[in-house]
């Protein structure tokens, strides 16, 4: 980066380790044509929580606070055929909160070739309702 022709801070010095999460992002652009142009014109909140769910459960961490939550799981375990404790479930949750995962991808991850588990992922209710567009008046 220069400033007046001079430079100002050279990137190859420094930088910032990219996170998982930027490595996920950086996978999703490159490998699976994820577009992100969140404020791009015309796009709105439906494009900033349309993505793949399947990498939504499994890049999703757990928060303390409801009112920072992007999103909002709800898990059906159809355990019927093949039934487990609950000293099994509450090992999954206890082994999901010490890596920082979601509890329904660890269920996946432990569960999901044993028992059919059915997730609907929603908009947290931090993230507010997707606004009516109002016609511009020209004048």
């Amino acid at each position: 980066m220069r400033i007046d022709g001079r430079p100002f801070i050279n990137f190859n010095e420094f930088h910032v380790p990219f996170s998982e999460e930027d490595l996920a992002i950086l996978d999703l652009r490159e490998n699976h044509k994820v577009v992100q142009n969140f404020g791009a014109a015309g796009s709105g909140m439906q494009d900033a929580v349309t993505v793949d769910p399947e990498k939504v459960v499994e890049l999703a961490s757990p928060t303390e606070s409801e009112e920072d939550a992007t999103y909002h799981f709800s898990t059906l375990v159809d355990m019927s055929e093949h039934p487990i404790s609950g000293d099994e479930l509450y090992d999954i949750q206890m082994e999901a909160k010490a890596q920082g995962k979601s509890f329904t991808y660890m269920l996946k991850k432990k569960l999901g070739d044993r028992v059919k588990i059915q997730t609907v992922i929603s908009p947290a209710e931090s993230i507010p309702d997707i606004a009516v567009r109002t016609e511009h008046k020209r004048r």
